[in-house]
């Protein structure tokens, strides 16, 4: 029988609070998961800061060109 997501949420939360307690548990236990998960997102991760490596110089030659030009237009209207 298929339960609804809701329902499996629902169920799932009653589960943690049942085995961890406090609060404290419950962190523990989310950084544990996060370090054991750890090989399943570090190629993603890995991967978006490649990219942003090779984007963010071009984005900041574009934004640094774009204040320049508004600078010079800023300048130039005041004179007329």
């Amino acid at each position: 029988m298929m339960r609804s997501d809701d329902s499996f949420l629902k169920h799932a939360v009653e589960a943690i609070d049942v085995v961890f307690t406090t609060a404290g548990e419950k962190t523990s236990a989310a950084v544990s998961v996060a370090m054991i998960s750890t090989p399943v997102w570090k190629a993603w991760l890995q991967n978006i800061s490649e990219t942003a490596a090779l984007i963010a110089p071009l984005l900041g030659c574009l934004f640094l060109g774009l204040q320049i030009l508004l600078k010079i237009l800023e300048i130039s209207s005041r004179g007329k």
